[in-house]
This record gives structure tokens, C-alpha cells and sequence, in this order.
């Protein structure tokens, strides 16, 4: 009688707080957005996300081109989730991005931080969603390996996890 009391509070303590791992998710996506802002040019994005509980990271490239200008990067960015709830939570990132700026007159390679603000959540359908603001502040320039810019690089965007 003893062990099917045990085996019992067991299982509904179990159902009544829920596990971590209820907290926790990965997905790759795909996100489209306008940037980077002073200069509103398409911006396409391919990346990963993995969340456990309040903290998660992203990876992903990014392309950003309007035919007379491109940049490409390759970013790392860890994430804090404000309230973890999968279903609808804000967020907040720092982070590192590097990559090249093509122009008509060549090419520079350049490397600064990334400040993100977003909010991720599930649409009717139970389709992983998220809107993003992120800032980034040039901070190395291969032409001069030093750039004094002065102004922040904001790129907003929408994505699609998949």
C-alpha cells in the first residue's frame, strides 16, 4: 500500500509542476526584414534558435541587398527570454556578427555587435513566429581597422521557424 502511495503522489506531482524540458525548444527559420536602416534594404535571413528555460542562442547568415549594395554576415547571438513561455515571450540578445559590405567601387570586410529585441510566439495555426529589432554598431572596417561610425545599423525583421 505504501509503494502505490508513493507511486501515486509521484505521478501527480509530476503533472502538476511542469518539467523544464517543457521550456525548452529548437528550430530553424527563416526571417525577412528591412535593414540595415539608415540604408532600407531587403534583408534575408537563415539561422537556428535552441531555448532551455530563460536563456538560448541563434546562429545564422544574413544577406541584405538593393543591387548597388550587399551585405553578408554571419552572426552568433545569445538570448534571454524575459517570462519563458513558448507560446508568447519577449526577448533580449547580445552578440557578435562579422562579414563583408560589396559596393560598386569593391568590397570591405567589417565586424561589429548585435543588440536584439523581439518577441516570439505561435500563430493560430501553431506556427513558431517571432518580430525582431536588431542594432548593430560597426566597430572594425578592413580598409581602415578602425571606423569612427555615428550611427547605430538597425535591421527589423520578421520570421518564420520551420
Amino acid at each position: 500500500m505504501k509503494k502505490i502511495l508513493i507511486t501515486l503522489a509521484l505521478l501527480i506531482s509530476t503533472k502538476a509542476y511542469p518539467s523544464s524540458c517543457e521550456l525548452c525548444e529548437t528550430y530553424p527559420y527563416f526571417s525577412l526584414g528591412l535593414g540595415p536602416a539608415p540604408i532600407p534594404v531587403p534583408n534575408f535571413s537563415l539561422g537556428y534558435r535552441k531555448q532551455h528555460i530563460h536563456n538560448g542562442y541563434d546562429i545564422g547568415v544574413n544577406l541584405a541587398t538593393a543591387g548597388i549594395f550587399t551585405q553578408a554576415r554571419a552572426y552568433a547571438n545569445w538570448i534571454h527570454y524575459f517570462n519563458p513561455w513558448i507560446y508568447n515571450e519577449a526577448y533580449f540578445g547580445l552578440g557578435a556578427s562579422a562579414g563583408a559590405w560589396f559596393v560598386h567601387s569593391g568590397k570591405a570586410f567589417i565586424a561589429y555587435p548585435n543588440i536584439l529585441l523581439g518577441k516570439s510566439y505561435y500563430n493560430r495555426c501553431g506556427s513558431k513566429r517571432f518580430l525582431q529589432a536588431e542594432m548593430n554598431w560597426p566597430v572594425y572596417y578592413s580598409h581602415r581597422h578602425e571606423l569612427n561610425w555615428r550611427f547605430p545599423l538597425l535591421t527589423f525583421s520578421y520570421g518564420w521557424g520551420f
